[in-house]
């Protein structure tokens, strides 16, 4: 896998999941005029760098993380924010992985860290850090 297999895997089965909730999904490098009243979530990819595992041919093991912003209205309290997170962390699980037709991922952490409040959004902040092993010829 490539760097670019690896973010398709975690947007297919993402994208996957948005549809289901029937909530907007909104990818990197994308325009999207978000809908006041309506949730919506917005993904990002931060790469970290890739580690040789052995020397010349061989693999590359490739981390990063996909943070998943959770947008819902402002002032309706986080029950709508929670019940979607708890659907997320039935796929994106803690030490799970994640297999589309792109690849397999490796999940390790996967949490809810800090927000935003400001009309009209209530944000949280999902991280999901992962890695992959590519072939490196």
């Amino acid at each position: 896998m490539n760097r670019k297999a690896i973010q398709q895997t975690l947007t297919s089965a993402l994208s996957d999941w948005a549809k289901a909730e029937r909530i907007p999904l909104v990818v990197p490098n994308l325009d999207y005029e978000p809908i006041v009243g309506q949730a919506y979530v917005r993904q990002w990819f931060i790469d970290a760098a890739s580690t040789d595992t052995v020397l010349a041919e061989g693999f590359e093991n490739h981390k990063g993380i996909m943070q998943v912003d959770f947008n819902v209205p402002y002032g309706q309290g986080e029950g709508l924010l929670l019940q979607l997170y708890d659907k997320f962390k039935l796929i994106f699980k803690t030490k799970g992985k994640i297999r589309t037709k792109y690849g397999m991922v490796q999940l390790h952490k996967v949490y809810m860290s800090g927000y935003k409040a400001e009309t009209p959004w209530y944000t949280k902040y999902v991280t999901v850090e992962y890695s992959a092993f590519s072939d490196n010829e």
